[in-house]
């Protein structure tokens, strides 16, 4: 039992010291004495919380949406994300303890020994999980006003939400099988396979963009060119006039469809036969169409060790820019602004099981690193230099650009 907050309490203080001596030899850069934000205490392996609610601090994107809102997990999130934003000469101590109150799926508690250490992705879905619920409440005149609205199919609730899109095409002809639209509050990407331990954030977007490749499926173009070739190709060997008639129509009829930009199923299905029937590879792609204001990265370290037989960590660097650029990752159609800033880094210090969270972030033109109660400033070096990345926020260069029901 105690050997994993040992553990923990070892990585702890090496993360920290590392956070504030993280400096190549040599470099005489120096950091001036400036204002402090607020540190948040470690109520008990508590830094997997605290580096989200830190990151979150950062956004005014996202704090300047919760002051539209004053239900009451938000207004208690709100004024702890006040609280720490506030420049002081010393850096202020500050609990998460009444927003875990007020937390419906808040992490779950030992009486002597804490919190029990959990994933910061997986608290950042339940948080924004019950600012959507909360938002979504209305009272009835609300929803009166609501029913006037022109509705849209998808429905953007917080800053971190936008759209992304699949599409699945023949590799052969093209043809698109339609696009699916979902509401993402967030992008989790994978490290590459292979003996490499370095990697740009733009080699996993790559990746996530990737199109998968999906064998012997059926292609409703590439069957009815098919079916319309061989009716071409028999109709020489008929001599019948009355059956040469009817497949001239046929084929005529098959060519009027393939002229469509797209063939419905049902539209297939009526010149189709189960005897002809043309399998190919189609490729399934993903953009993003909807840029959230808020983008939150998600680095997925968990890989599978079968010499093991368990889950480890990979702990590959992956360097990343303060300026992102996502337009060579939206959707061919989109005409959506989609250049980023750099706000918060989260860390993971380490094993796949046991850590220690630690956050470096951006408010007001300084960049701090945090490591729960212990604030320091740190330059952009520092940021782009820190190993163990495990969530990145960036927020929209444009801060004017909102959704329209934010």
């Amino acid at each position: 039992m105690w050997i994993p907050i040992l553990v923990s309490l070892l990585i702890l203080v090496v993360s920290s010291i590392y956070m504030l001596f993280n400096r190549e030899e040599g470099e005489e850069k120096e950091i001036k004495p400036g204002p402090f934000i607020g540190g948040l205490a470690n109520d008990g392996n508590t830094c997997f919380i605290n580096s989200i609610i830190q990151s979150l601090a950062s956004s005014t994107a996202f704090t300047d949406f919760l002051n539209q809102h004053d239900k009451t997990f938000i207004k208690t999130l709100n004024k702890l994300l006040s609280e720490l934003n506030v420049h002081r000469e010393k850096s202020k101590l500050f609990s998460t303890k009444p927003l875990l109150k007020v937390m419906n799926d808040s992490p779950s508690r030992h009486l002597f020994f804490g919190y029990n250490q959990e994933d910061a992705q997986e608290f950042y879905q339940n948080l924004m999980k019950q600012i959507e619920s909360e938002v979504k409440e209305k009272d009835e005149k609300e929803e009166e006003d609501e029913k006037e609205r022109k509705k849209t199919p998808l429905n953007l609730v917080t800053p971190v939400d936008g759209i992304q899109t699949e599409e699945i095409k023949c590799t052969n002809c093209g043809e698109s099988s339609g696009k699916r639209n979902t509401v993402v509050s967030g992008l989790s990407l994978s490290i590459p396979k292979g003996t490499r331990h370095t990697f740009d954030l733009n080699e996993l977007l790559d990746e996530f963009v990737k199109p998968e490749l999906i064998d012997g499926v059926e292609c409703n173009r590439c069957t009815l060119t098919y079916v319309k070739d061989s009716l071409e190709s028999n109709l020489q060997n008929i001599d019948n006039e009355k059956l040469s008639l009817k497949i001239r129509e046929r084929i005529d009829e098959i060519s009027k469809v393939l002229r469509e930009t797209t063939i419905p199923d049902d539209v297939f299905q009526k010149f189709s036969t189960t005897n002809m029937v043309k399998h190919v590879t189609k490729a399934k792609s993903t953009f993003i169409s909807k840029p959230p204001p808020l983008l939150c990265i998600h680095i997925n370290r968990s890989v599978y060790d079968p010499a093991r037989g368990m889950v480890r960590k990979n702990s590959s660097k992956i360097n990343f820019p303060i300026k992102l650029d996502l337009s060579e990752y939206m959707a061919p159609d989109s005409n959506e602004d989609s250049s980023y800033t750099l706000k918060s880094v989260v860390s993971h210090w380490g094993t796949h099981n046991y850590g220690h969270y630690t956050c470096h972030r951006w408010h007001n033109d300084n960049w701090y690193a945090i490591s729960d109660d212990e604030v320091s400033l740190c330059t952009e070096e520092n940021v782009l230099k820190s190993d163990g990345t495990y969530m990145l926020f960036y927020e929209l260069a444009n801060k004017s650009i909102l959704h329209p029901n934010l």
